[in-house]
């Protein structure tokens, strides 16, 4: 995948790893009693972020020039589908494979740790020393628990 559309994918999982994070952070309390209302969440979550992502990104395509020249619709969108549903894919196997009594647990460690694997990859790839790619990797995953927070003391 070139570099604008891979940057167009690695951003989509950027956003749904912080996503899910976010949207697994509702209190436990508050938390549907199926797996199965879960997994709908995760996936529900995931294809809507990206759906939405993707009709933004076409229609500024359309209206705003773009010096690289203009990538068809359907790279777009598998740009904005692949690596989200890798990350959801990835949550919900975990999530089906724990005990239901720390499923919720579970599928915010994983949304973080994809957020933070996701990171360290990318850091590596442009070249970033380990060290600087495993403090990027650290310091996504305390921003990612940052917003879940934030958003349990909101709501």
């Amino acid at each position: 995948m070139e570099g604008e559309l891979r940057r167009e994918a690695v951003t989509m999982g950027f956003y749904v790893c912080v996503t899910l994070f976010a949207v697994l952070a509702v209190g436990d309390e508050q938390w549907p009693e199926h797996i199965g209302e879960l997994l709908a969440l995760i996936w529900l979550s995931t294809v809507g972020l990206a759906l939405a992502h993707w009709c933004a990104a076409t229609i500024a395509a359309q209206l705003v020039p773009d010096a690289t020249g203009h990538h068809r619709t359907v790279d777009i969108l598998t740009a904005h589908v692949v690596l989200p549903s890798a990350v959801a894919a990835t949550t919900s196997v975990v999530v089906l494979v724990v005990p239901d009594d720390v499923a919720l647990l579970a599928g915010r460690l994983t949304a973080a740790a994809c957020l933070a694997l996701l990171v360290a990859a990318e850091a590596r790839r442009g070249e970033r020393s380990r060290g600087r790619a495993i403090r990027l990797a650290v310091v996504s995953f305390a921003c990612a628990a940052g917003i879940a927070v934030l958003k349990r003391l909101i709501f």
